[in-house]
């Protein structure tokens, strides 16, 4: 009696033979970085209209479903890519300034965390102009975006921190409406870092980069006289 054919196991699939060994998963906040960063490099190089998700998915090695899965739209996505950089400054500084204040003076703590806000903001002017101009003609650009809800947690954040601050060098929170004047200082940067080409001077009457920081600090801590208000006993030195 003939045998039948020798028993061979079957052969791998042909799409894993050929894709070769998979790549190892990625973590979905690493997912997040690379969709963002790919967001903002081809809308700075593209503007807003001109930009594609496919073009960015392709620029971040990812399905274009995933774009649309985790930030819902193109808008939501702009909005998300160009806010992010400003929202985690604000969150990091609120963590790490206690372990700062031990060791800095208040005209240092301030300066530090408004020439930080003016990069980071002027590193973005491109796309913090163009996402501003775009949400008037297209609200939905700011509409439901997660991005847009975790900026206005984290000012909430620096209320509450600039509260405490303003108790523990003595002075009365209630002198002052708080949420407002945090916010200020917030657009007062924006302001200079947006569009400083056409609030100051030309030429050689333009202030260096030191002295308009060197005015916003003394303009926050102090206000428009420069008045220096006395601080508690142990308050001088350090910053709220």
């Amino acid at each position: 009696m003939r045998s039948g054919p020798k028993w061979e196991p079957p052969a791998k699939p042909v799409a894993a033979a050929r894709g070769g060994p998979r790549r190892p998963r990625r973590r979905s906040g690493e997912l997040q970085a690379l969709i963002l960063e790919a967001a903002r490099s081809t809308f700075a190089e593209k503007g807003y209209a001109r930009a594609t998700t496919r073009e960015i998915a392709a620029r971040a090695a990812v399905a274009e479903v995933l774009l649309f899965r985790k930030f819902g739209s193109k808008a939501k996505l702009f909005a998300e890519a160009v806010l992010h950089p400003m929202v985690q400054f604000v969150r990091d500084w609120i963590d790490g300034m206690p372990t700062l204040l031990p060791i800095t003076s208040a005209e240092e703590a301030q300066r530090s965390f408004l020439e930080r806000l003016y990069d980071v903001a002027s590193s973005q002017r491109g796309l913090l102009l163009t996402l501003f101009a775009t949400s008037v003609f297209e609200p939905e650009v700011f509409e439901s975006s997660t991005v847009v809800t975790s900026a206005q947690e984290v000012l909430d954040d620096l209320v509450r921190f600039t509260e405490r601050q303003l108790v523990r060098y003595g002075v009365d929170p209630r002198r002052f409406n708080v949420p407002i004047a945090s916010r200020s200082v917030i657009g007062m940067v924006l302001a200079m870092a947006l569009f400083g080409d056409w609030l100051l001077p030309p030429g050689r009457r333009r202030p260096t980069r030191a002295q308009l920081l060197d005015e916003l600090t003394r303009q926050v801590l102090y206000g428009g006289m420069n008045q220096r208000p006395k601080l508690a006993r142990g308050g001088r030195g350090r910053s709220g």
